[in-house]
């Protein structure tokens, strides 16, 4: 094994020290290019060692290598050994071994990116799809927010568009109809200013207006019910939904709004609150008219994500509203409830039929949801993962941050992997790779750079 190039600026004490000690066997002292930089002493009597190719993230390192700035090296990582009076050469020769390590590890990398690029086993970053953040289709909205594009398609993916396809076609005469019911109501609320979104406020015209409106049909929207592992995209899948829905109004400028409710860790009282809301007064600490999502979620979609955590003391109130789509306020004292047409998408990442058994979700709930999708996990989406990559790092910047390709190897590697947060999972890992892959100044992920940061998942 090579000796690690190592740069030791005016300490000629130090020097003479490893000189006689066995670490002059492992490195080579240079005036030059090195792998390892050792500084003069700094004022807490501590000996400052910099590895000149990784990356540094504590301020006062880099405040002491202000004037090394003009190397070509990039990334750099500092810290401390103790330089005590007495020369501990054990613990000089250990820090030097794991660095060499390292050194060894990216110089590998190094030679293994030239081999492949130079036989081209890779594929190019952007080549299986092209996506430009902001446009429609695109992997994320102008908000930043990830959006469901048929660039994922593979065969479950295929078979789960056919699905959502067939189902928005069935539901799109109810919400023809629930887009008169909304335009009714929107109509008045522009009137009055009943209602400010922003705010999450309304006022009493708003109220009036909810509440003379009738349903022409509030049966016809029937809920949809996503499941599948967590982290498969049901919250974005829910996104998507509400998107088409909005494309069926006539009055595009008024669509309504995605509105979501996690269901799970959240108490009956405070479910049903965030749900319909409270007025002024309705308990000790509720000093404030409160809407409830249901109401902000008025002609657009209420997303109740882990619906299978619900209480079941909620889960009554909830079916009749999706029954319905009318609800009462915490607190309300009028008799009559309030109508919002809108359109209600649930998800679960557990086996309601096991809760049913178990006594932990309604039957007749369940039963609510007409329309019901299974989401894909990745492990059912093995094939095209590439494709799946691809689009990470695009979100990533990859290209712009210098990340050009990723190696066939690598994407058999990333095959390999079990996700247990399923897309979330793949995602962390493929950033992690990238980030890793950039530290190594290199243009390419390797599978060695995946297995690497797989150990952390």
């Amino acid at each position: 094994m090579k000796k690690l190039r190592v740069k030791i600026s005016d300490n000629l004490d130090f020097i003479q020290q490893i000189l006689n000690s066995k670490a002059n066997d492992l490195i080579e002292i240079v005036s030059n290019e090195h792998d390892l930089l050792i500084t003069e002493n700094i004022p807490d009597g501590s000996q400052l060692f910099v590895v000149i190719w990784d990356k540094h993230d504590i301020s006062e390192i880099e405040k002491k290598i202000m004037s090394f700035k003009n190397t070509r090296y990039k990334y750099l990582r500092g810290f401390f050994l103790k330089n005590d009076i007495k020369f501990n050469p054990e613990t000089f020769i250990e820090t030097i071994i794991e660095i060499k390590k390292e050194v060894n590890f990216r110089d590998e990398l190094y030679q293994k990116a030239h081999d492949i690029e130079s036989k081209r086993e890779y594929i190019s970053i952007g080549s299986l799809v092209n996506v430009k953040k902001g446009t429609k289709g695109g992997f994320e909205d102008m908000y930043g927010q990830p959006r469901f594009t048929t660039l994922f398609i593979d065969k479950p993916m295929l078979k789960l568009m056919s699905n959502l396809s067939r189902i928005l076609e069935e539901i799109k005469p109810s919400i023809v109809i629930m887009d008169k019911d909304y335009r009714d109501i929107i109509n008045k609320i522009i009137e009055t200013g009943g209602i400010n979104k922003e705010k999450e406020e309304f006022d009493e015209n708003l109220i009036k207006g909810l509440q003379e409106k009738q349903s022409t049909s509030p049966a016809l929207i029937q809920p949809i019910l996503l499941t599948g592992e967590t982290g498969v995209g049901k919250t974005l899948i829910a996104r998507w939904i509400h998107e088409k829905i909005c494309e069926f109004y006539e009055d595009k400028k008024y669509s309504g709004s995605f509105q979501e409710v996690n269901s799970s860790g959240l108490s009956p009282n405070l479910l049903e609150s965030e749900l319909f809301g409270h007025v002024k007064g309705a308990w000790t600490d509720a000093r404030t008219v409160k809407p409830g999502r249901a109401l902000l979620a008025l002609g657009g979609v209420l997303f109740l994500d882990e619906i299978g955590d619900m209480h079941l003391d909620v889960q009554p109130k909830v079916m009749k509203f999706i029954e319905e789509k009318t609800f009462m306020p915490e607190g309300w004292p009028g008799i009559n409830p309030f109508y919002t047409p809108l359109l209600v998408v649930a998800a679960t990442n557990k086996n309601l039929d096991e809760e049913i058994e178990k006594g932990t979700f309604r039957k007749d709930f369940y039963t609510r949801f007409k329309h019901r999708i299974h989401v894909p996990s990745i492990e059912e989406r093995k094939g095209s993962l590439n494709v799946i990559i691809d689009l990470i790092l695009q979100s990533y910047g990859a290209k712009k941050k210098g990340l050009d390709y990723v190696s066939n190897e690598a994407i058999e590697k990333f095959k390999q992997i079990k996700y247990e947060d399923n897309f979330r999972g793949l995602e962390r890992m493929v950033r992690d790779a990238a980030y890793r892959t950039l530290e190594f100044k290199l243009d390419i992920i390797l599978p060695e750079i995946v297995e690497e940061v797989s150990k952390n998942i």
